[in-house]
Protein backbone atom coordinates (compact mmCIF):
# COMPACT_ATOMS: atom_id res chain seq x y z
CA UNK A 1 0.00 0.00 0.00
CA UNK A 2 1.31 3.52 -1.06
CA UNK A 3 1.08 5.71 1.91
CA UNK A 4 -1.49 9.03 1.45
CA UNK A 5 2.07 11.48 1.73
CA UNK A 6 3.50 9.48 -1.52
CA UNK A 7 0.63 9.84 -3.20
CA UNK A 8 -0.02 13.15 -2.64
CA UNK A 9 3.93 14.17 -3.38
CA UNK A 10 5.17 11.22 -5.63
CA UNK A 11 8.76 12.99 -5.59
CA UNK A 12 9.53 12.35 -2.26
CA UNK A 13 8.96 8.33 -3.05
CA UNK A 14 12.50 6.78 -2.24
CA UNK A 15 13.82 9.91 -1.19
CA UNK A 16 12.29 10.17 2.26
CA UNK A 17 12.87 6.79 4.79
CA UNK A 18 9.84 5.26 6.18
CA UNK A 19 10.27 1.98 8.05
CA UNK A 20 6.44 0.34 8.73
CA UNK A 21 5.84 0.27 12.06
CA UNK A 22 1.93 0.68 12.39
CA UNK A 23 -1.54 -0.83 11.26
CA UNK A 24 -2.99 1.52 9.03
CA UNK A 25 -5.09 2.96 7.66
CA UNK A 26 -7.18 2.76 11.09
CA UNK A 27 -11.08 1.81 11.27
CA UNK A 28 -13.84 4.87 12.08
CA UNK A 29 -15.67 3.48 14.62
CA UNK A 30 -19.89 4.65 15.25
CA UNK A 31 -19.91 5.62 19.00
CA UNK A 32 -23.15 6.96 19.19
CA UNK A 33 -26.15 9.47 18.47
CA UNK A 34 -26.37 12.75 20.68
CA UNK A 35 -28.43 15.43 19.42
CA UNK A 36 -29.22 14.66 16.21
CA UNK A 37 -25.69 14.29 15.21
CA UNK A 38 -24.09 11.48 15.11
CA UNK A 39 -20.45 10.54 16.46
CA UNK A 40 -17.25 8.49 15.05
CA UNK A 41 -13.91 8.07 16.40
CA UNK A 42 -10.61 7.73 14.37
CA UNK A 43 -9.04 4.34 16.32
CA UNK A 44 -5.68 6.16 16.11
CA UNK A 45 -5.49 4.16 19.59
CA UNK A 46 -5.09 0.47 17.56
CA UNK A 47 -2.43 1.81 15.13
CA UNK A 48 0.43 0.01 16.72
CA UNK A 49 0.98 -3.26 18.64
CA UNK A 50 3.24 -1.38 21.21
CA UNK A 51 1.78 1.73 21.27
CA UNK A 52 -1.23 3.29 19.50
CA UNK A 53 -1.81 7.18 18.69
CA UNK A 54 -0.90 9.20 16.30
CA UNK A 55 2.96 9.14 17.03
CA UNK A 56 3.27 6.02 15.63
CA UNK A 57 2.99 7.69 11.90
CA UNK A 58 5.66 10.32 12.91
CA UNK A 59 7.67 7.40 14.36
CA UNK A 60 7.97 5.55 11.21
CA UNK A 61 9.80 8.13 9.93
CA UNK A 62 11.61 9.47 12.71
CA UNK A 63 12.72 5.74 13.27
CA UNK A 64 14.07 4.65 9.05
CA UNK A 65 17.13 6.05 8.81
CA UNK A 66 18.29 4.84 11.93
CA UNK A 67 20.40 2.18 13.13
CA UNK A 68 20.57 -0.28 16.39
CA UNK A 69 23.88 1.24 17.46
CA UNK A 70 22.45 4.62 17.46
CA UNK A 71 21.64 6.09 21.02
CA UNK A 72 18.37 7.90 20.99
CA UNK A 73 17.89 11.03 22.62
CA UNK A 74 14.39 13.16 22.90
CA UNK A 75 12.56 15.18 25.74
CA UNK A 76 9.14 15.89 26.62
CA UNK A 77 6.74 16.56 29.98
CA UNK A 78 6.58 13.81 32.38
CA UNK A 79 4.27 11.34 31.41
CA UNK A 80 4.66 11.98 27.39
CA UNK A 81 3.44 9.52 25.12
CA UNK A 82 5.67 10.82 22.71
CA UNK A 83 8.73 9.33 24.93
CA UNK A 84 6.75 6.20 25.92
CA UNK A 85 6.41 5.59 22.24
CA UNK A 86 9.80 6.07 21.04
CA UNK A 87 11.13 4.08 23.96
CA UNK A 88 8.90 0.95 23.46
CA UNK A 89 9.71 1.18 19.18
CA UNK A 90 13.52 1.99 19.78
CA UNK A 91 13.80 -0.72 21.99
CA UNK A 92 12.29 -3.37 19.44
CA UNK A 93 14.44 -2.12 17.13
CA UNK A 94 17.38 -2.52 18.98
CA UNK A 95 18.39 0.86 19.96
CA UNK A 96 19.02 2.87 23.20
CA UNK A 97 17.14 5.72 24.39
CA UNK A 98 17.94 8.30 26.79
CA UNK A 99 14.73 10.19 27.68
Amino acid sequence: MTLPLFKQFPQLQGKLPHLPLGNFPTPLQYLQKWKHHHLWIKRDDISGNLHGGNKVRKLEFALASTTPANWLCSAGAQGSNWCVALALYAKQLGHKTEL
